[in-house]
C-alpha cells in the first residue's frame, strides 16, 4: 500500500491467475484506509461472485422490470407488451416490492401466484413465465445463488374448451345476414372467415379481391395504439375465399381502397373505434341469445365447418392462420370430445327411459359401448 503526492492510498490486488500461473493483478485506490478496504473487498467480490457487491443488493421489482424491458417486451407486439406490463404492476410488484433480488423467498413468489386466483390460464402462465425467466437469468448473471420459482407450485385454471354455434344460433346467423337486420356485414365477415378481431378491424377494402373472389389477411388492428399493427404471427398471412353469401354483402358495401371495410361511423378512412365495436357486440349477443359469444367463438365456428366438411388439419390450420396445427388439433378435438360427451348423455337418458321390451333390448345392446363418449 502507498500513499500517492494527492493524499490517496494505492494498492493492488490479486484477482486471479492466469493459465501460465502468472498472477492477474488490479490496482485501487481509496482517499482513506478504509475507503481503500472497501474498494478492496468490492474488486474481489467481483470477481469472486460475478457482480459487484452492491449490484447484488437489486431491488427484486427493479430487476424484474429490466429484464421485462430488455429480455421480453421486444419479442411482443406492442399490446401484449403492455399488457403483460400491467400484469407485472398488479400481481408481481404489490408482494415484492421493497426486497432485494436475493431476499426474495418461495413464500414471496406463491403470493404473486396466488393473487391471481380466479384469473384466466394467460394471466397465470404470463406471471409465472416473467417471474421465472427473470429469475433463471438473475443465477445466470450472478445476481442471486439459487432459483426460488422452480419450486413454486402454479395450479392453473380449467381450460375452456373451444364453443362453436349450435345449429340454432348458426340458423340465427344466416337469417340475420340474410335479412340484413343487425351488424351483418361485420357477423357476415366473422361467420364465414373465421378471422381474428384485430384483423377483421384491420381489413381495408384493397385487400378485398372480389375479382378472385379472395380476403388477403395481411394486417391486424392495434386499438391501444390506434394503429395498423403486423399480424400476430407470420402464418397469420393468408387469403380467405369469399363465398357467395358473404360476396352479395361486401359488394353491397364496397367503398374506397383505402378506407375500412368496418369503419367507424362518420368516417369510413378510419378503423372503428372500440367503444363502438363494443356495443355493436352487444348488439350481435343479444341477436344470438347467449352472452359467452365472442369472436373467438365465431372462429371456434368457422374451424367446426372445416372440420364437418372433412376438412384435414393442416389445410384448416392455414385458413385458419394458426402459426402451429396443434392449435387446430385442439379445436378439433374440444369439437369431437363435446360431441361424444352429448351422445353418451342421451344414451344414457335413452336408456333410464319407459320402453317397451324390444326397445330396451336395443339399448342394452348399446350401453357397453357408452363409455367412449366420456373419455
Amino acid at each position: 500500500m502507498n500513499k500517492q503526492k494527492d493524499g490517496r492510498y494505492r494498492s493492488k490486488v490479486v484477482v486471479g491467475q492466469r493459465a501460465d500461473g502468472r498472477n492477474i493483478v488490479k490496482w485501487i485506490q481509496g482517499s482513506t484506509k478504509k475507503e481503500l478496504e472497501q474498494n478492496r473487498q468490492r474488486i474481489l467480490a467481483e470477481y469472486r461472485d460475478g457482480v459487484a457487491s452492491e449490484r447484488r443488493n437489486v431491488l427484486a421489482t427493479d430487476w424484474i422490470y429490466q429484464y421485462f424491458d430488455h429480455s421480453i417486451a421486444p419479442g411482443q407486439k406492442p399490446a401484449t407488451a403492455e399488457d403483460i406490463r400491467s400484469q407485472i404492476d398488479r400481481y408481481i410488484f404489490p408482494h415484492l416490492r421493497d426486497k432485494q433480488l436475493r431476499a426474495i423467498s418461495l413464500a414471496d413468489i406463491q403470493s404473486c401466484v396466488n393473487a391471481c386466483a380466479g384469473k384466466c390460464r394467460s394471466i397465470h402462465t404470463n406471471v409465472m413465465g416473467v417471474l421465472r425467466r427473470s429469475f433463471a437469468a438473475a443465477v445466470a448473471e450472478g445476481y442471486i445463488d439459487r432459483d426460488v420459482t422452480a419450486a413454486c407450485v402454479v395450479r392453473l385454471p380449467e381450460r375452456r374448451h373451444n364453443r362453436a354455434f349450435t345449429p340454432e344460433e348458426m340458423a340465427i346467423l344466416k337469417r340475420n345476414v340474410a335479412e340484413r337486420k343487425i351488424e351483418p356485414l361485420l357477423t357476415a365477415l366473422l361467420f364465414y372467415t373465421g378471422m381474428r378481431r384485430g384483423e377483421l378491424i384491420g381489413l381495408q377494402w384493397k385487400e378485398v379481391d372480389l375479382k378472385n373472389d379472395v380476403i388477403r389477411v395481411r394486417r391486424d388492428f392495434d386499438w391501444k395504439e390506434n394503429v395498423l399493427d403486423t399480424l400476430k404471427t407470420p402464418n397469420a398471412k393468408r387469403d380467405i375465399p369469399i363465398v357467395p353469401e358473404l360476396r352479395e354483402i361486401l359488394e353491397e358495401n364496397k367503398g374506397p381502397r383505402e378506407s375500412y371495410v368496418v369503419h367507424a361511423p362518420t368516417d369510413p378512412m378510419k378503423a372503428l373505434p372500440e367503444a363502438t365495436y363494443k356495443r355493436r357486440w352487444k348488439a350481435v349477443r343479444e341477436l344470438i341469445g347467449a352472452e359467452d359469444v365472442t369472436a373467438r367463438t365465431f372462429r371456434n365456428n368457422f374451424a367446426t365447418v372445416l372440420y364437418d366438411a372433412g376438412v384435414d388439419v393442416l389445410t384448416a390450420s392455414r385458413a385458419m392462420g394458426h402459426a402451429d396445427p396443434s392449435t387446430t388439433l385442439k379445436i378439433y378435438t374440444d369439437i369431437e370430445r363435446s360431441r361424444k360427451v352429448k351422445k353418451g348423455a342421451a344414451q344414457v337418458k335413452a336408456a333410464f327411459a319407459e320402453k317397451t321390451e324390444d326397445e330396451k333390448t336395443k339399448v342394452a345392446r348399446k350401453l357397453p359401448n357408452s363409455t367412449a363418449f366420456f373419455e
